[in-house]
């Protein structure tokens, strides 16, 4: 859930679906921004199969995922999104809640981007949650959407174990003015995550971060905060190379 335009959510997105796609899982990213989704953009695709295709499936009785060709990008990210407007009405009320029971069924991990609002088709997906992280950054008026956020999340009724709070491109670890961001929502923040430099290129080439730039302190950064949003373990340092080892006790 993006606090604000512009935090970064749908990088975050792509990015812990990667991770996940290569640490073994399959992960499929549903672009919830019917009208404006970039998901697939951010990846250099084009998809034709769309949301309510799908759901018009299930209807009709198909009620394996694995039969319906969901967009794959190289990763092995799958993207299902919305590419034609026309077909938004057809959903109808049941269409998003079946189709979204169905991708859990069949995905290990099933990461919904595009909610920046709270209209009838990010409740309902929000309703099918397991965990809603709502991003925001450091600036003023991000921090100020995201307080209003958590009171609507309040009289929603969703409960606060299922919300957690994810700082993108915080510049600094300052103490004090973390602690005011924690007086003012009430709450910790759960993840603090640096800027990454070479991420406006990825999203400029359509390329992910591991392989636009494998050597990147970046991907560790994000395979420790996914492993961290999941529950996995933290990933084991690499071993050391014997003129490592050498060269490290000096000469």
């Amino acid at each position: 859930f993006s606090a604000k335009g512009g935090v970064g959510s749908t990088t975050l997105s792509l990015h812990v679906a990667e991770t996940l796609a290569y640490l073994g899982y399959r992960v499929c990213v549903v672009d919830m921004d019917l009208q404006m989704g970039s998901a697939a953009y951010s990846l250099n695709m084009e998809t034709s199969r769309s949301i309510a295709n799908l759901a018009r499936a299930i209807r009709e009785g198909t009620d394996a995922v694995a039969d319906f060709p969901i967009a794959q990008h190289e990763s092995g990210v799958y993207i299902l999104d919305q590419p034609d407007l026309s077909e938004i009405e057809t959903l109808g009320p049941e269409g998003l809640p079946s189709v979204l029971k169905a991708l859990k069924r069949s995905f290990d991990y099933v990461i919904v981007d595009g909610l920046r609002d709270f209209g009838d088709h990010a409740l309902l997906s929000m309703d099918e949650a397991d965990r809603i992280i709502m991003v925001i950054t450091e600036q003023v008026p991000a921090l100020r959407c995201g307080i209003r956020a958590l009171e609507l999340f309040r009289r929603l009724g969703y409960e606060g174990g299922r919300i957690s709070i994810l700082m993108n491109q915080h510049l600094d670890q300052d103490e004090d003015f973390m602690k005011a961001v924690h007086s003012a929502y009430g709450r910790p923040v759960n993840w603090v995550i640096p800027p990454i430099k070479e991420l406006p290129d990825c999203l400029n080439t359509g390329t992910l971060l591991r392989s636009f730039a494998p050597n990147s302190k970046g991907n560790e950064v994000l395979e420790s905060l996914t492993r961290n949003i999941v529950g996995l373990p933290p990933a084991e340092p690499p071993k050391r190379g014997l003129f490592a080892k050498l060269f490290s006790r000096g000469s």
